[in-house]
């Protein structure tokens, strides 16, 4: 039996830190992870600076927080109706401002949550860029994206989640690629751990390879793509194997498990 952490694509998550990659601009707060009451009022402070020596117009606007099955970060307009998204009821102000060399700005995140919000967890992000005018010639300069993670306080939280379309395929050097999607069903974010077992066929584990999501979480409603490669450099006899997959919480919680069996 071997067991090792898999490089495979499984998991990508969001952080919940603001991305700020090397540019003209900063913003000081990183992100709100908060409870918050139907009928609460939040307000949430960010200020953004500048290192260049030109003025920079910086903008800022709140988006609903989603993302695709690869982990990529999706924004949801407030227009578009999403059961998990914050920024229906949230607005950052103002939207636009000049920031002067070596100064600072004030964004305020805030808003009112509904009285009937609903149960589990709300999400957005705010995004801050900046474009420089530099006479004649516009172009942007940074871009930083505060997360917004809020929890309905005395809500039904439901942290459930489910493995579709378990596959078992041949890598191009011979080994065994388990391909599944992990679906969050439940109305929560959570962080959740991979792993799959390859046994022969009398029961005993020939492989067994896992994957951490590190310190990241699957939102709800949404999906990862999910590669394990078993039996990796190793001459497995002909026969008949089964592959079990299973997803579980970060507490040992197994949130669902899955098994196929595959000819060698």
């Amino acid at each position: 039996m071997r067991s090792r952490s898999s490089i495979s694509a499984c998991f990508i998550v969001l952080a919940l830190l603001a991305i700020a990659p090397a540019s003209a601009i900063t913003v000081h707060g990183v992100a709100l992870v908060a409870e918050v009451s139907p009928g609460e009022r939040i307000v949430y402070n960010m200020t953004a600076q500048t290192s260049v020596n030109v003025s920079e117009e910086v903008h800022a606007y709140v988006y609903g927080l989603t993302h695709n099955q690869y982990g990529e970060r999706v924004a949801i307009a407030p227009d578009v109706m999403h059961p998990y998204s914050a920024a229906t009821f949230l607005k950052v102000t103002p939207e636009i401002a000049v920031v002067e060399p070596g100064a600072s700005q004030l964004f305020v995140l805030e808003g009112v949550v509904p009285e009937d919000v609903g149960d589990g967890g709300r999400y957005a992000f705010v995004n801050i860029h900046a474009s420089v005018d530099e006479g004649h010639m516009v172009g942007f300069a940074a871009e930083v994206e505060i997360p917004v993670f809020l929890t309905i306080k005395g809500s039904e939280i439901i942290e459930t989640g489910e493995i579709r379309d378990l596959n078992i395929s041949e890598g191009d050097d011979g080994s065994l690629v388990a391909t599944f999607k992990f679906n969050n069903t439940g109305n929560y974010h959570y962080m959740a751990d991979g792993a799959t077992i390859l046994k022969d066929g009398e029961g005993n584990v020939v492989d067994e390879v896992s994957h951490s999501s590190g310190s990241s979480s699957l939102l709800p409603l949404e999906g990862r793509i999910c590669v394990f490669e078993l039996a990796k450099e190793m001459d497995l006899a002909p026969g008949t194997y089964t592959v079990e997959a299973s997803v579980s919480k970060r507490d040992g919680t197994v949130l669902d498990t899955e098994e196929v069996t595959v000819e060698v």
